[in-house]
């Protein structure tokens, strides 16, 4: 299947000078804009295992200047479940990774999850892997569809959208990637709670949505510009999210260069020659 059309919405800092490129029409109507947020909602009937504690119901992005914010709406919040048949007793989710044509980068935003990066934040030079089989998860996408469409009458949007198959492989087994592995960090987060998300929670219009909002925002590096895809797995797969987004690149204006003040010694030589000149006037007329 066809991946998401780009879509794109961009909240410009004032006092920043950023390209700036219309949105992209959508088909699908799960895809929107929403006071800077672009955002995906996901099937409401497609998070196995539970009753329902770990339905995802959608997630977007927002561009402001040089930082980057990401929103997850769903019914499990950010330190995830008790799931007894867990290794750790805890099913939570993985992390977040970004793809910009090539070059890709994780974001381990979940401090209690079964990442393989030591701390939260932003990483570039990622390795991932599965943590599908310590969570009593599906060993493939194709499983886990398989079950949805026959036991839960779930929608096609497995994923956010009935397009992004070629963002989730159906068929490997164990191989979700759903954590880093490993990595270099190249920034920290900052972890936004519901109060600063109420923009963020409109968007969905009245569309059906889950107890639990969160995001978190970094900021960009240098590398991070243009098309990119975003996915994000639960450790178990029990649900899922991915989306195509679109950044644009920063212009840095050239810095203001202020103009050059005397140093205090040469304004004290000055002002003793201008002192010295003067006594010896004073001398010169007494001496007339």
């Amino acid at each position: 299947m066809q991946r998401i059309t780009s879509t794109l919405i961009s909240t410009l800092a004032a006092a920043t000078a950023v390209v700036s490129i219309a949105p992209i029409a959508s088909a699908n109507p799960f895809v929107g804009n929403h006071d800077g947020w672009t955002y995906i909602q996901d099937s409401t009937n497609d998070g196995t295992g539970g009753n329902g504690i770990f339905e995802v119901f959608g997630m977007a992005y927002k561009q402001d200047g040089n930082t980057l914010s990401f929103a997850v709406n769903s019914e499990m919040g950010i330190e995830g479940n008790y799931w007894k048949k867990a290794a750790d007793d805890n099913i939570g989710y993985g992390d977040l990774m970004l793809n910009f044509g090539g070059t890709e980068y994780g974001v381990r935003f979940a401090g209690t999850n079964d990442s393989g990066v030591a701390e939260t934040g932003l990483y570039s030079d990622i390795t991932t892997m599965d943590v599908t089989k310590d969570n009593n998860g599906w060993s493939t996408t194709a499983k886990y569809e398989k079950y949805v469409r026959k036991n839960m009458k779930g929608e096609a949007r497995f994923f956010g959208d009935e397009r992004d198959e070629a963002i989730f492989d159906s068929t490997a087994k164990r191989q979700s990637g759903n954590v880093l592995q490993s990595g270099t960090k190249v920034g920290d987060i900052a972890m936004l709670t519901s109060e600063n998300l109420l923009d963020f929670d409109a968007a969905f219009g009245g569309a059906e949505t889950g107890a639990e909002t969160f995001g978190f925002s970094f900021e960009m590096t240098e590398e991070m510009s243009g098309e990119f895809i975003a996915k994000l797995w639960l450790e178990c797969i029990n649900d899922s999210l991915g989306m195509d987004g679109f950044i644009t690149q920063m212009v840095v204006e050239d810095p203001v260069v202020p103009a050059e003040v005397p140093e205090p010694t040469g304004m004290l030589g000055l002002l003793g020659a201008t002192v010295f000149g003067g006594s010896q006037l004073r001398r010169r007329r007494i001496a007339d």
